[in-house]
């Protein structure tokens, strides 16, 4: 590991803490605050320290991160390394060295960065993986369902599974499976019978027939002759990858449907959507769907990163009445500028 002095005049600038942190995440490096002899100041109630401000990176990026500390001015000498910091609205924030939300890029202006929460819904218009990624980069805990036959995430840390096992649903998951499944392909007033097979133990391939002609029973089996599902299994946690682009719409929908009931981060790469998983994200946060054409999106989805351009466009609209854009902002990613 190598280290670089931060100047401290730059970081009583919200700003440039912030930016400090999602260099430090980026390049898997650390911060480190040593501060000491407090320092009363006459006629305030409170106290300033001595501190120096240390990134520690990589040896492999030190060149990189040499190139952005020069670029925004937080590189410095040894002597000009210490100040005095207030304890609470400075070093507090920096000892807090976790990025609190998810910065997508710098603004035109370059004054902030435009994030977004954790916990919201996210459209990606113009097919565009990078921000998948990068978004990703901030869980421990996702499934990428890739139905356009890319393996980039692979290269990200995904590791490729092969299907969802059906008995890791919950009773609430298995309900909802099912009511999809049924609105996808015989219509859902058969719900209750398919959740009533998927319950009990009998064996998919058998020739046991419920009620109304055994059309739930062929239902299931088109869902899982696709291999998206199978009846019992293991689910790893971690990054986990599903290939779907050989697979039918409706057995690639059930699939979302099942995953999007575990605790689990989901991302979506398709063009493709249908009414019947709507309920589930009105109940649930934490769904990208990457596209790369329009499609008339459900309103449960917060937010819309497209293209403008030279630039991007974080777009947030509404989620209770009707729907308008209640923010608008121009940014340049986070990997043209880092």
């Amino acid at each position: 590991m190598s280290s670089f002095y931060i100047n401290p005049k730059k970081l009583s600038n919200v700003f440039f803490r912030d930016l400090l942190k999602v260099i430090s995440f980026m390049y898997n490096g650390k911060i480190y605050v040593n501060y000491k002899s407090p320092v009363k100041i006459y006629g305030r109630d409170f106290k300033l320290y001595r501190t120096k401000v240390h990134l520690y990176v990589p040896k492999e990026h030190v060149k990189s991160v040499k190139q952005i500390l020069k670029h925004f001015g937080l590189l410095c000498n040894a002597k000009r390394a210490e100040a005095l910091m207030d304890y609470n609205s400075v070093i507090m924030d920096l000892l807090y060295n976790k990025v609190s939300k998810i910065p997508l890029g710098l603004s035109l202006k370059g004054t902030h960065f435009v994030s977004i929460p954790s916990n919201t819904n996210i459209i990606i218009e113009n097919g565009d993986l990078r921000f998948g990624i990068l978004i990703s980069s901030f869980f421990n805990n996702i499934i990428w369902i890739e139905n356009r036959g890319l393996d980039e995430p692979l290269s990200f840390g995904f590791k490729e599974i092969d299907s969802i096992p059906i008995n890791k649903l919950s009773q609430y998951g298995l309900r909802e499976f099912a009511r999809v499944v049924s609105e996808l392909t015989i219509g859902k007033n058969y719900a209750t019978e398919i959740f009533n097979f998927l319950s009990s133990e009998t064996d998919i391939s058998s020739d046991v027939e419920l009620p109304l002609g055994g059309k739930s029973i062929d239902a299931i089996n088109e869902i899982l002759s696709s291999g998206l599902m199978s009846r019992e299994g293991n689910l790893p946690s971690g990054k986990l990858f599903i290939d779907t682009s050989d697979a039918s719409v409706q057995s690639i929908l059930s699939l979302l449907a099942a995953v999007s009931v575990l605790p689990f981060m989901i991302i979506f790469n398709c063009d493709f959507w249908h009414k019947s998983i709507n309920p589930i994200l009105e109940r649930r946060s934490g769904i990208i769907w990457i596209r790369e054409r329009y499609i008339s999106e459900p309103t449960s989805f917060e937010y819309i990163i497209s293209r403008r351009g030279d630039f991007y466009t974080l777009e947030r609209f509404n989620l209770k009445g009707p729907r308008i854009v209640t923010r608008h902002e121009r940014f340049l990613p986070l990997w043209e500028v880092l």
